[in-house]
């Protein structure tokens, strides 16, 4: 749930790097967050409930910007999400070791983000 949190408070930061963890635990908190507002919705009654899409509308420029930062910790550019093949190996691959032009490791020890 910290990088879900870390994900909302970075929301807007298309700069840096986001680990693999980050990115993954991100859009699950997002995606079980969207269907248990779209879950509610059934169980009100409301068959064209709105509560999971304007939670998903909310939470897509923070998703997007933890997919181009998680692009930027394997050493790419955020234009590469307009490749969806190449952006899947992407996203699976690890980090780049080292500090790279788009910052430092975010798997190095002295990442405070987390702590």
């Amino acid at each position: 749930m910290n990088y879900y949190i870390l994900g909302l408070k970075k929301y807007a930061q298309f700069t840096g790097r986001s680990t693999k963890a980050e990115f993954w635990y991100f859009t699950l908190f997002n995606y079980l967050i969207f269907f248990a507002l779209e879950f509610i919705g059934y169980i009100i009654g409301d068959s064209e409930s709105m509560l999971g899409y304007l939670f998903f509308l909310a939470t897509l420029t923070p998703w997007i910007a933890v997919l181009i930062r998680r692009l930027h910790d394997t050493g790419k550019s955020g234009w590469s999400i307009f490749a969806p093949w190449w952006l899947i190996i992407r996203l699976a691959s690890d980090s780049e070791p080292d500090q790279n032009k788009y910052g430092p490791n975010p798997n190095t020890k002295n990442n405070k983000d987390l702590k």
